[in-house]
């Protein structure tokens, strides 16, 4: 099964409105924890204007599915084959797992890059660790910025005692104290700023919004929640919402929002008992009821506009 046969679906799109010389750049964002009412264009009360604008001018995908937990989906999203076929769907990729995505299997990354574009991945991989083969620079991506864990505190980019942030294979000792969605955000417009004649694709794989609830206080400001951690969880919404709104500003300026696809998904869904809201939908995060798989997800690109439009047909990660 190919993994990226969205890609090759909208490639194929926009082929005749592209010049042959300069295949359309891709971003995709993947967000971690992402509940089906985590944002205002699902009727969440946080509002997130930025990813609400490109949804509502994308095509949003309202029966799209995804595993309940983040190694079993992003093995699934860069392999494409569902993750009993990986050796994956048993759960979380830790440190001291010897083992991660089979060293087999050809990634999006592998597949683009072979295809004339750079490559890039930004923020959390969670697909292996414990040998440098299963780490992104070796799996089809040019560059790498982010930590190879499940999860580490925002500020200081530790877990369990000890420092996971990575540039490229190098660790990244001079940013604690900062934010990692800014980092993040930092990192995916560096590799535009980079772009040469090649096309680019991004993996831009926030760490927002999975615990630990953390977010700098100018907003939580402009969060009212009655709930603690539903006040901290907005707080990481809004942080995210206007990381978002960097990139694709960044885009226009330079000229290459309409030569871009864009691509937004969760990788499960929300933590309920961390801040997080699926309703209507049952269940939460490692569950296999509706609130655990079916995911947000919606497809922008100027060459796909349209206005409010929800695609119905099911579709899974692996596609």
């Amino acid at each position: 099964m190919c993994s990226f046969s969205l890609v090759l679906f909208l490639l194929a799109f926009s082929a005749p409105l592209v010049s042959s010389a300069n295949s359309p750049n891709i971003i995709l964002f993947v967000i971690d924890d992402l509940g089906w009412n985590d944002t205002s264009y699902q009727g969440s009360d946080i509002q997130t204007p930025n990813i609400d604008k490109l949804a509502e001018e994308g095509i949003r995908l309202k029966q799209y599915y995804v595993q309940p937990l983040c190694s079993p989906s992003r093995s699934a999203l860069l392999a494409g084959k569902y993750p009993y076929h990986l050796g994956l769907a048993h759960g979380v990729i830790t440190n001291g797992h010897p083992y991660g995505l089979g060293l087999n299997e050809t990634t999006i990354a592998d597949h683009l890059k072979k295809g004339g574009y750079s490559t890039h991945a930004v923020g959390k991989w969670d697909l292996g660790m414990h040998k440098w083969e299963y780490t992104p620079t070796y799996r089809g991506f040019d560059t790498f910025y982010g930590y190879y864990d499940a999860d580490e505190d925002y500020y200081t980019h530790k877990v369990g005692g000890y420092l996971d942030f990575r540039n490229n294979t190098d660790p990244v000792k001079d940013e604690d104290g900062t934010y990692s969605t800014f980092l993040f955000t930092k990192a995916i417009e560096d590799a535009i700023n980079a772009k040469s004649d090649s096309p680019f694709f991004i993996y831009g794989a926030y760490q927002s919004v999975h615990s630990p609830l953390e977010a700098p206080d100018t907003y939580l400001e402009k969060c009212h929640s009655p709930y603690p951690n539903r006040k901290i969880f907005c707080g990481m919404m809004l942080a995210l919402d206007e990381g978002i709104s960097n990139i694709t500003s960044l885009l226009q300026t330079k000229g290459l929002l309409d030569d871009t696809i864009i691509i937004l998904t969760t990788d499960n869904g929300g933590q309920t008992a961390l801040g997080s809201s699926n309703w209507p939908l049952r269940g939460n995060k490692a569950t296999v009821f509706e609130g655990g798989v079916r995911g947000i997800s919606f497809v922008w690109s100027t060459k796909l506009r349209k206005s409010n439009y929800d695609n119905n047909a099911m579709m899974h990660i692996t596609d």
